[in-house]
């Protein structure tokens, strides 16, 4: 569990409303809404994001409120931390990938496939052991 210090749990208490309030308006037009958000162990904020578009972003909310696009034209559904505190996504449209984003940006890819009755990504999270798992 993440422990917020208090002198930004207000800020980021705040900032997650307003991001969830702003999702659940604009998502209830759209038939799949992403779902993912994450909070790294520095109180960074991760999170998807496909509303209005065919293609997505991932996006980071830093601690002074700042969004920064981390992933564009990637419709990722949701997002999730590996044991090192990397973000890992994955990418719901062909080609089906999950990738890890390391904290100066890097990308792997963990898993790739042009058959979503094998693997698709808009279905799968990556949980803190390394295990893919599939909905």
């Amino acid at each position: 569990m993440v422990r917020l210090p208090s002198s930004f749990a207000g800020p980021v208490r705040l900032a997650l409303f307003l991001l969830f309030s702003v999702l659940s308006s604009t998502q209830a037009m759209y038939a799949h809404p992403a779902w993912g958000i994450v909070v790294d162990d520095q109180g960074i904020i991760y999170f998807a994001d496909i509303s209005g578009t065919h293609f997505g972003k991932v996006w980071r909310l830093d601690l002074s409120g700042k969004a920064v696009v981390v992933l564009d034209h990637f419709h990722a559904h949701n997002v999730s931390l590996d044991a090192d505190g990397n973000l890992v996504t994955a990418h719901g449209e062909l080609p089906h990938v999950m990738i890890r984003v390391d904290k100066r940006g890097h990308i792997d890819t963990l898993f790739l496939s042009e058959d979503h009755h094998s693997f698709f990504g808009g279905n799968a999270t990556y949980a803190p052991n390394g295990d893919i798992l599939f909905g």
